[in-house]
């Protein structure tokens, strides 16, 4: 009995040793749930690699997907200033003094090239034709 009990309890620790936590997504997938914007990403960790939802909170109603992505938008209605792109290239441009980055449509991200002044950097928003606006002098 005692060397069946060993034998038992070494099946066991060999069957657990490596084993980690599984799959919960394709890795590169993408998607909203809720509120979130969530993307599926490869974690390695003592048991080898596996993937896991990456979470981004968005806040109610703001999590937008477009083709190519899952993302937080700052406001739920789209920026008529946003250019869409199928692809996901995202687009600048500019409101005043502020650089509005724009995924799917929505603005996604704003920078206050004016605060950038105070640190030695660019101080204001420059559009260029047919290209992303940026933050210049």
């Amino acid at each position: 009995m005692r060397e069946l009990n060993a034998l038992l309890l070494s099946l066991l620790v060999s069957s657990a040793v490596g084993c980690g936590p599984s799959d919960q997504c394709d890795s590169g997938a993408w998607r909203c749930s809720g509120d979130a914007a969530q993307h599926c990403e490869a974690v390695e960790d003592g048991n080898g690699t596996h993937t896991e939802w990456a979470i981004d909170e968005c806040g109610a109603g703001l999590c937008r997907t477009d083709s190519a992505d899952a993302f937080c938008a700052l406001d739920a209605t789209p920026d008529p200033n946003c250019t869409f792109d199928a692809t996901h290239v995202r687009s600048a441009h500019c409101e005043g003094a502020t650089l509005v980055w724009c995924d799917g449509g929505y603005d996604t991200e704003r920078q206050d090239c004016s605060q950038r002044a105070a640190s030695g950097g660019a101080h204001t928003c420059f559009a260029v034709a047919n290209a992303n606006a940026v933050c210049a002098e």
